[in-house]
C-alpha cells in the first residue's frame, strides 16, 4: 500500500461515504417533555364520555393547541413543523383502516385491523425519523398504542374516538 493512500485513509477518505460518519446530535428534550400536556392515558373520562379536549378547543392540551404546536415545530427539541399534507396523508390512511374495520367487525377483523394499525404506527415512525417530525411521531405512537390495547367493544369505541380526535386535529390544523 502506498504511503499516500495510507495518509488519505487516516484523514477519513476512501470508502463510499467520503469521510467519517457523524452521529446525529441528540435532542435536548426528552420524548415525555416534548409530548408534555398533549400526552393522554385514555380517550374516555371515568363516566365513559369522550374527553372533551380531544375533540374541542377547550381545556388544557386541547386538540387545537396540539394542531398549532405540530404546525409550528420546536427546532430546539429536534422537532420540525408538520405540514398539512403529511398530516392528511396519515389521517386518510387511518380512515381507510377504520372504515374497512367498521364494515367487518368480527374477531378476525379486529386482529387484521390491529396489524394495519401497527403498520401505520411503523410508517409514522419512519416518516418522523426522515422528516424530523418527532412530536407527530410521539402523538401517533401514543394514540395508536391506546387503540391497540383495547379489545372487543372497547376496541371499536377506541377506533371511533381516535377517528374523531384525528379528524378534529386535521380540522384545527393551520392551513398556511
Amino acid at each position: 500500500m502506498s504511503k499516500q493512500f495510507n495518509n488519505y485513509q487516516q484523514r477519513g477518505g476512501g470508502g463510499y461515504g467520503g469521510g467519517a460518519l457523524r452521529q446525529p446530535e441528540a435532542p435536548k428534550v426528552s420524548d415525555a417533555e416534548l409530548l408534555g400536556e398533549f400526552s393522554i392515558k385514555g380517550f374516555f373520562e371515568a363516566n365513559g364520555q369522550i374527553k372533551a379536549p380531544l375533540i374541542s378547543d377547550t381545556g388544557t392540551g386541547n386538540v387545537k393547541q396540539l394542531a398549532d404546536r405540530l404546525a409550528a415545530g420546536k427546532k430546539e427539541a429536534g422537532d420540525a413543523a408538520l405540514n398539512p399534507h403529511q398530516l392528511r396523508r396519515f389521517y386518510d390512511a387511518f380512515v381507510l383502516i377504520e372504515s374497512v374495520h367498521r364494515m367487518n367487525r368480527s374477531k378476525t377483523a379486529e386482529n387484521e385491523t390491529k396489524v394495519q394499525l401497527l403498520m401505520l404506527k411503523a410508517n409514522a415512525h419512519y416518516a418522523g425519523q426522515r422528516l424530523k417530525t418527532r412530536m407527530f411521531n410521539l402523538f401517533m405512537e401514543e394514540r395508536i398504542s391506546l387503540v391497540l390495547n383495547a379489545k372487543g367493544v372497547q376496541f371499536n369505541e377506541s377506533m371511533r374516538v381516535f377517528k374523531l380526535h384525528f379528524g378534529a386535529l386535521v380540522a384545527y390544523f393551520p392551513k398556511n
